[in-house]
């Protein structure tokens, strides 16, 4: 029989948060994504900040298109271009090799726009017996959405020549309207 018990302040959490753009969108509520990251973690004496840290050494991490080690939450700007969640959670758990890990918590609305499958990562982190927590921020659909979801171009053009694109396009509630796409 093998038991593993966590020892209060004595075993990591690492607490990985989403510092892209998309965590300004106000969907819920009118409030900000982010609001529950500044809320909740903001400082040391916030409620699930101090409910973690009763029982684990916390660690926390910002990424967008990479990671950063996060002294102060409010070092967060919510202004990274890409969200890459696999490359995330690879670079924060190699951060914490050498102690001893009890898991990692995302927190991300999951808009990931990276081109790196997210299997990976979790696989690795599965067989190291490293769970990943996931606190996911606002809506999962929203009422009103455009999305391009495959652009392809020529890869060279003459200036002044016409091209052809190939681009597809989703939508959601926007039926019967005319929607502009500018290139």
């Amino acid at each position: 029989l093998v038991l593993s018990t966590v020892v209060p302040q004595q075993n990591f959490l690492g607490i990985v948060l989403d510092d892209s753009r998309s965590m300004q969108v106000t969907d819920l509520d009118t409030q900000a994504r982010s609001r529950f990251v500044v809320e909740q973690l903001g400082t040391p004496d916030s409620p699930l900040r101090s409910a973690l840290a009763d029982r684990f050494a916390l660690r926390f991490f910002k990424f967008s298109s990479g990671l950063d080690r996060l002294t102060e939450i409010g070092d967060l700007t919510f202004d990274g271009t890409r969200t890459q969640l696999g490359q995330a959670l690879e670079r924060s758990a190699a951060e914490l090799t050498g102690v001893p890990l009890s898991g990692l918590v995302l927190v991300t609305d999951g808009a990931d726009n990276s081109q790196a499958a997210i299997t990976e990562p979790l696989l690795a982190l599965r067989a190291s017996a490293v769970p990943v927590f996931t606190v996911g921020l606002g809506r999962e659909e929203l009422e009103r959405d455009i999305q391009l979801s495959r652009v392809e171009t020529p890869r060279t053009a003459l200036e002044g020549a016409a091209l052809v694109v190939d681009v597809v396009v989703a939508q959601q509630g926007y039926a019967g309207e005319t929607v502009s796409v500018q290139v």
